[in-house]
């Protein structure tokens, strides 16, 4: 069976993950996305969210479901979800057709949601408490013309913790691969997680697996791992 587990991020129960899913940048900053795209780094884009989301979570009006239906249409937006399964997948993601591998890429987004993306409506209250001050870019490394790192800290629990963001640039835009939160990466957790389970299922009963997890998820059957 299929267990999705979150080592090394144990700080961010209480933020609800919230760093692991772009930190809180993706949820709304789809009215700031154009004018940061005009620049060279992915930076002013982070910045950018970081500002408009520290502004949307002033307003105590949002309910849950609201906040739901935005952080998954706004992930959707500054993710390549595409790329992050295919490197969780790794080599195996060749030995998937085209319609299974597009599957894939649904049931991994949809598992994405389902327990990283919960925990941040879980602690909303804790993260509308955030200040300007607690959500900083401290530096931006431009690897190549389409691959970059954003580099930023929150403040949680009165530490500074490294929030790094991995892009890359598609179609003029840069968009967001991995998130690396006190150096722990997302994508090679599920990797490593989906190479274990590899060596005892194969990638079709892998995949089933995933389909049960989320349904279950998404009725409310399961609890989401503890984390």
């Amino acid at each position: 069976m299929l267990e999705i587990k979150n080592a090394g991020l144990r700080w961010l129960g209480p933020v609800g993950l919230v760093c692991i899913s772009a930190v809180l940048c993706i949820m709304f900053g789809w009215n700031t996305a154009g004018n940061a795209q005009e620049d060279k780094g992915p930076a002013p884009v982070v910045s950018a969210y970081y500002d408009q989301v520290l502004h949307v979570l002033t307003d105590k009006d949002l309910s849950k479901d609201q906040l739901r239906e935005e952080l998954q249409s706004m992930a959707r937006e500054i993710f390549t979800f595409q790329v992050m399964a295919q490197m969780s997948l790794g080599r195996n993601w060749q030995d998937l057709n085209p319609d299974e591998q597009k599957e894939f890429v649904t049931l991994f987004t949809r598992l994405l949601e389902n327990t990283y993306f919960q925990k941040l409506e879980e602690h909303l209250s804790e993260i509308r408490e955030y200040s300007d001050d607690d959500m900083q870019v401290t530096d931006e490394i431009v690897f190549s013309s389409r691959k970059a790192e954003v580099q930023s800290k929150i403040v949680y629990d009165n530490k500074d913790v490294p929030v790094h963001y991995r892009f890359v640039k598609m179609d003029s835009e840069w968009k967001i691969y991995d998130v690396l939160v006190e150096e722990v990466s997302l994508v090679q957790n599920y990797r490593s997680q989906f190479n274990d389970r590899l060596q005892k299922v194969s990638v079709p009963e892998l995949m089933q697996e995933m389909r049960d997890k989320v349904e279950k998820l998404e009725a409310g059957e399961e609890e989401d791992p503890e984390l």
